[in-house]
């Protein structure tokens, strides 16, 4: 007989019963996309608490990883903006003293 069971999905869609599940899902709730399927029996959604502590940390691992990648990213591209504005400011101040010069050179031509 089928009944109806709320179900998470792990990293490589791996299913587990959300009662077995319990207060870790619950933590990891902005993590885990949570259904609802058809499954013959509660059985098949059933792993060994050892397996299923080892899919959940290595899920738990592989999204401190990517937190760690995102935040590495943020800061490198904080550095070039920071970067560019100081370009931006140097090369300024540079053209302007360049046109500059250029302009009084042509002065003291044309006036000469």
């Amino acid at each position: 007989m089928s009944k109806k069971v709320q179900v998470t999905t792990l990293s490589r869609g791996r299913l587990i019963h959300v009662g077995v599940v319990g207060a870790i899902t619950s933590a990891m709730s902005r993590c885990v996309i949570v259904l609802d399927s058809f499954i013959n029996s509660e059985a098949d959604l059933f792993m060994s608490y050892r397996r299923w502590y080892r899919v959940v940390i290595k899920f738990l691992e592989i999204l401190d990883f990517q937190k760690r990648e995102k935040r590495k990213r943020k800061t490198k591209l904080k550095k070039k903006e920071e970067e560019k504005r100081k370009n931006r400011r140097k090369g300024d101040d540079d053209n302007k003293w360049g046109k500059e010069k250029e302009k009084r050179k042509k002065k003291e031509k044309t006036s000469l």
